[in-house]
């Protein structure tokens, strides 16, 4: 089940960074003005769009076989947890570094694809935590 929640969540992920994350408003003697830019704006979030490729990619790959072909030495749920936190925590990079300026706002994207990640890293990282404090 946690594959499930966390390959939907990542595919939602994947859609949402070509939404816009941020937008900008304004007027400039009585023209107004507006325009967005969507969330590969920050360069390193190419990585968070090929983890989330690969992450995708590698469920799949997992649905179809009990045994990749491939020889696998790390373990499914260290894959997981590393994947999915390294796109949480890129993520919420982005979410918070928004260009300077006046006007300027979260999109839809932005909101959408912050709980996206969260929500993928959610079902390997909780249990972890969960353990460490017992």
């Amino acid at each position: 089940m946690a594959d499930r929640i966390s390959g939907v969540a990542t595919a939602v992920l994947f859609i949402c960074l070509f939404l816009p994350w941020f937008t900008v408003s304004g007027s400039i003697a009585g023209y107004s003005f507006g325009g967005s830019v969507n969330g590969l704006w920050h360069g390193w979030m190419y990585l968070t769009l090929i983890i989330s490729i690969l992450l995708v990619a590698y469920l799949v790959l997992r649905a179809g076989w009990d045994k990749l072909p491939i020889s696998q030495n790390v373990p499914h749920l260290t894959v997981m947890l590393v994947a999915t936190v390294v796109n949480a925590v890129l993520t919420l990079i982005a979410f918070i570094d928004k260009p300077g300026g006046g006007g300027v706002g979260w999109g839809f994207g932005a909101v959408v694809g912050l709980i996206a990640a969260i929500v993928a890293a959610a079902p390997y990282a909780i249990p972890q935590l969960r353990a460490k404090t017992m």
